[in-house]
């Protein structure tokens, strides 16, 4: 049996055990050595996207900034007094903004902060056509939107990529755009 099939096998039957009927096709994610996101449908399961990246890197990261800070000097931590004293030369310590679009913009340009921002209101844009649809497609559509809206107001107060509601909530609504997608057919204009 191969491996995307052995998994499509174990999740229906790990559905049925608690009562969910695995007839309806959904997105079956594994997050191992690897990521895998499948979608499966009775009889089938296709791979739909993915990365080699997993757990072990994201843990691996992960607790590499628990010991960042004991390998720093302490005047890196509070003070960065070059650019403390351009911005009040009576304070040494260096004001950090919390805003993601700033980081951003700083970090890569205005070509960057362009992507991200197509990126964003790209999904917008998936979201907003969602609601149209019926069923699931229109409760995908009012969650992206509520996704969408949060995640842009908190970026105003914080500026890490690390927050899992940026990648989850965003990656669903980019999968499920990504399947709709592929299960529409094209209109010829």
């Amino acid at each position: 049996m191969k491996e995307f099939d052995a998994w499509a096998s174990g999740s229906g039957r790990m559905m049925a055990e608690v009562g969910i009927d695995p007839a309806e096709p959904y997105l079956l994610v594994s997050l191992g050595t690897g990521t895998s996101a499948m979608l499966v449908r009775p009889g089938s399961v296709s791979r739909v996207g993915g990365t080699a990246l997993g757990g072990g890197t994201v843990v691996g990261l992960g607790a590499a900034g628990f010991y960042m800070y004991a390998n720093m000097p302490d005047w890196a931590l509070t003070t960065v007094p070059e650019i403390a004293r351009k911005l009040s030369p009576d304070n040494r310590l260096y004001p950090n903004p919390k805003n993601m679009y700033i980081r951003i913009l700083a970090e890569a340009g205005i070509f960057g902060f362009a992507f991200y921002l197509a990126y964003l209101f790209g999904l917008l844009g998936d979201a907003l056509s969602f609601l149209r649809r019926p069923g699931l497609l229109r409760f995908l559509g009012i969650a992206g939107l509520c996704s969408w809206l949060a995640i842009v107001l908190y970026n105003i107060t914080q500026d890490s990529f690390a927050t899992p509601n940026i990648w989850v909530n965003l990656g669903i609504l980019a999968g499920m755009t990504r399947l709709n997608s592929e299960n529409t057919p094209e209109k010829n204009a």
